[in-house]
């Protein structure tokens, strides 16, 4: 394999920038090491965020500050696979009921959860950051540039039987239609 004439090494996978980078597509360890790191991060400060004279505004600011950037880094490049959201959602809903005092023997529904804490939901802030970077690298679109380039590329081979894997993609067109480049440079778009 070459890039404009220059031999480039064929790897399984490498790190880059903290992101580790692969051929299989399989984001699921990403998202483990963000949850990790998410989880150390939310222990550091977890004296604040599971008193309960602390007021909510302030467990809400400290998590949308401190937590969730760890937890959704690099989400731009993920594929957000059912599996992989339900990893996110349940990070997210047990660090509310660690917030609230909350355990699982109490029965409280998470949409509850939700409304006391008042927290932005992960896999929304997920897609809603994926479709920023969409819409950014449109609004550089110039010919030539390697993500462009990488963007319009379509492998020389056919996708294997069966049910084809998520396509980076394939999230904003199963929301948006095919037209959904357009959508990016208008500004016309909602990541539900």
């Amino acid at each position: 394999m070459s890039l404009q004439g220059v031999p480039i090494e064929k790897v399984e996978r490498f790190v880059y920038l903290g992101q580790v980078i692969q051929l299989s597509r399989n984001h699921t360890s990403e998202i483990s090491k963000g949850i990790s790191s998410a989880w150390n991060s939310y222990r550091k400060v977890g004296a604040l965020l599971t008193h309960r004279l602390t007021d909510m505004s302030l467990k809400r600011k400290v998590f949308h500050m401190c937590i969730l950037p760890i937890l959704l880094y690099g989400c731009e490049a993920w594929c957000l696979t059912k599996e992989a959201q339900s990893k996110l959602m349940r990070c997210q809903r047990s660090m509310e009921r660690r917030m609230l005092g909350i355990c699982l023997r109490d029965h409280v529904r998470h949409e509850d959860i939700r409304a006391r804490t008042g927290l932005k939901d992960v896999c929304k802030e997920a897609k809603k950051r994926k479709w920023k970077y969409m819409e950014k690298m449109q609004l550089r679109r110039e010919e030539g540039r390697w993500d462009q380039r990488l963007m319009d590329w379509t492998p020389p081979y056919k996708r294997p039987l069966g049910r084809p894997r998520l396509r980076w993609t394939d999230d904003f067109r199963k929301h948006h239609g095919l037209r959904w480049r357009d959508l990016t440079l208008t500004r016309q778009w909602n990541p539900d």
